[in-house]
């Protein structure tokens, strides 16, 4: 699945590409195909974090099993699976600062709301992760971080644009 979801990542893209064109003005379509490289960069950010996570979990796993002397029992095939599922999950959340900035830049969400609303993401990251495979309260937490950090970057990126946007005006 993992295999085929990477094969067709790019027919997936040109397909949105081009469901979205028509609805969208020339600058705005310029605009979306222009964050594209950056979207795949996060997308593998997101992925390679998860996988991080997830690794490290499981050494945790390993290491206090056997500290306790209880023989392994792991499903290779259920944990490449969880730990595929929760890294692909993390690669589109990372996806999320995209659709904020370009909606920013469209006009349909304000910097003023999205400051607001603040507490309502992290809250929203928090049960995001938590309600991922992993079954730690700190995995949980250590997969929400990035994401409440992407949101604050996405922020500041919307304010810096907008004032770039009042000084050429």
């Amino acid at each position: 699945m993992a295999t085929g979801l990477v094969i067709t990542f790019p027919l997936l893209i040109y397909q949105i590409l081009s469901f979205l064109r028509p609805a969208l003005r020339v600058r705005e379509f310029k605009m979306i195909v222009r964050f594209l490289p950056f979207s795949i960069f996060l997308f593998l950010i997101g992925f390679s974090f998860g996988i991080l996570i997830m690794k490290w979990q499981i050494l945790l796993f390993l290491t206090q099993s056997e500290a306790l002397g209880i023989g392994n029992v792991l499903d290779i095939s259920k944990l490449i699976g969880t730990v595929l599922l929760v890294s692909s999950l993390m690669g589109i959340a990372f996806q999320f600062p995209i659709v904020i900035l370009l909606l920013a830049r469209i006009g349909i969400i304000k910097l003023a709301h999205l400051k607001k609303q603040r507490l309502r993401v992290y809250f929203g990251t928090l049960i995001f992760a938590i309600l991922l495979p992993p079954d730690s309260i700190l995995i949980a937490f250590l997969l929400a971080l990035p994401l409440s950090i992407l949101f604050e970057l996405t922020l500041i990126s919307i304010s810096i644009l907008e004032r770039r946007k009042v000084a050429y005006v």
